[in-house]
C-alpha cells in the first residue's frame, strides 16, 4: 500500500478508539509533518515499512495511556529535519534492521524505545544532535548497532544503547567535519550505559576536551590517560573510517575512544611506562630548551672549546701582534636515557 500526504498527518486515538495505519509492505510519504499520539501506530504487519517525512517526526503521550508505536517487519524512516519521541513512544523493527536517516536534530525523552530485531539499528543525524534522556533505550537485539551524530551526541540519566552484534557498537560524533577537528562533543552521563555482549565498543569524537564519558562501557568506565598517549582504550589522531578500525580494539570486551586530535608528540603504545613517558617528552623538548636557554644566558656560558690565533701588524705598529681566543658554540643538552640513568 502506498499513502501520500501533501501537508501534515495526525494520528490522534482516545481511550474508547484507535487512531491507526495497518497494512503490509507500506509505504507511506509525507509532504509536511507526521504526529502521533496517544491510542495511535503505523503497523506494516510483517512486511517492510517506508516513512519519508517532509519536515518534521514526533510521537508522544499526552493522555499517558497506550503511547504511540511503529512497527514493521523491517524499517526505514527517513525525516528532512527533526525527529522527536517523548514519553513511552515506540519504534520496532520485529524481522530485520531499522535505518532511522534524520537531516537534523534527533531527541528521545521519557522512555521513549528504538529496537530492531533481525538486523541492525542504523541512527544518523546529518546535521544536528542526538540526544537520549531519561531512560530512553536504542538497541539491536541480535545485531550490530551504528550511531552517527553531525554534531554532539547526548546519553543522560539512565538511558542506554545495547548490542548483540560481532561488529558490536559504533558512535561517531562531529561527522559534519569528515576530514577536519569540529566541535562536536560526546556525553555519557553517570547514570547511562553502553553493552555490546562480548563486542568491541568504539567511539570516535574531535576531541578529549569536548566529551564528558562518565557512565559505564560494557560495565567499565573510563580512565584517561596523559593527553596525547595511545592507550588500550584511547587512541588519538584517528579519523573514521580507519582502515583498521576493529583490528585497533584489543580485546573482545574492551571499548576503544578514538580522537581526531593529535599531540606534537607521537607516541604509539600499548602500554607507557613513566621511564617511557620520561624518554618521550625529553628527547622531544631537549632541543627546544638548549636553544632557549642559549639565548636566555650569556653566550660564553656555553662554550667549552676555543680556538686562539695571531694577528700580526705593521711594523711601526704598536702593538705589532695581538693574540686572540674565539670559543666554539659546543652546547648539548642531557638525553633521557642520561637522566634517567643519573
Amino acid at each position: 500500500m502506498m499513502l501520500h500526504a501533501q501537508e501534515d498527518v495526525l494520528l490522534n486515538g482516545t481511550q474508547t478508539g484507535q487512531a491507526f495505519i495497518r497494512s503490509p509492505n507500506t509505504n507511506l510519504f509525507v509532504g509536511h509533518d507526521l504526529e502521533l499520539f496517544s491510542h495511535s501506530s503505523i503497523d506494516g504487519k510483517k512486511g517492510p515499512l517506508l516513512i519519508s517525512i517532509g519536515h518534521d517526526f514526533s510521537m508522544s503521550n499526552p493522555l499517558t495511556t497506550i503511547q504511540p508505536t511503529i512497527r514493521g517487519a523491517e524499517l526505514k524512516i527517513t525525516v528532512v529535519h527533526n525527529f522527536f519521541m517523548t514519553q513511552s513512544s515506540s519504534i520496532n523493527a520485529t524481522q530485520g534492521s531499522l535505518d532511522l536517516s534524520i537531516g537534523e536534530t534527533v531527541f528521545l525523552d521519557h522512555s521513549s524505545h528504538l529496537t530492531a530485531h533481525g538486523g541492525p539499528l542504523t541512527l544518523n543525524s546529518f546535521q544536528g544532535n542526538i540526544y537520549l534522556r531519561n531512560s530512553s533505550l536504542a538497541r539491536s537485539l541480535t545485531d550490530d548497532l551504528t550511531i552517527s551524530a553531525g554534531k554532539s551526541m547526548l546519553i543522560e540519566g539512565f538511558s542506554r544503547l545495547e548490542c548483540h552484534g560481532e561488529q558490536g557498537m559504533t558512535l561517531l560524533v562531529d561527522t559534519l567535519y569528515p576530514q577536519a577537528v569540529g566541535t562536536g562533543g560526546f556525553v555519557l552521563g553517570h547514570n547511562a550505559s553502553l553493552s555490546s555482549g562480548q563486542a568491541p565498543i568504539q567511539i570516535f569524537t574531535a576531541k578529549r576536551s569536548l566529551n564528558s564519558i562518565d557512565g559505564t562501557l560494557n560495565g567499565y568506565r573510563v580512565a584517561s590517560a596523559p593527553l596525547y598517549i595511545n592507550t588500550k582504550e584511547e587512541l588519538w589522531g584517528i579519523f573514521y573510517p580507519h582502515q583498521n578500525n576493529h583490528s585497533l580494539t584489543t580485546s573482545s570486551e574492551t571499548f576503544t575512544v578514538f580522537h581526531k586530535e593529535i599531540g606534537l608528540i607521537s607516541i604509539n603504545s600499548k602500554g607507557v611506562t613513566q621511564k617511557d613517558f620520561v624518554r618521550m617528552v625529553v628527547n622531544f623538548t631537549g632541543p627546544f630548551t638548549a636553544e632557549l636557554f642559549r639565548d636566555l644566558h650569556p653566550y660564553n656560558e656555553f662554550k667549552a672549546e676555543s680556538e686562539s690565533f695571531t694577528v700580526t701588524y705593521p711594523k711601526g705598529h704598536t702593538p705589532e701582534a695581538e693574540h686572540f681566543s674565539i670559543k666554539r658554540p659546543t652546547f648539548r643538552y642531557w638525553t633521557a636515557t642520561e637522566i634517567i640513568q643519573k
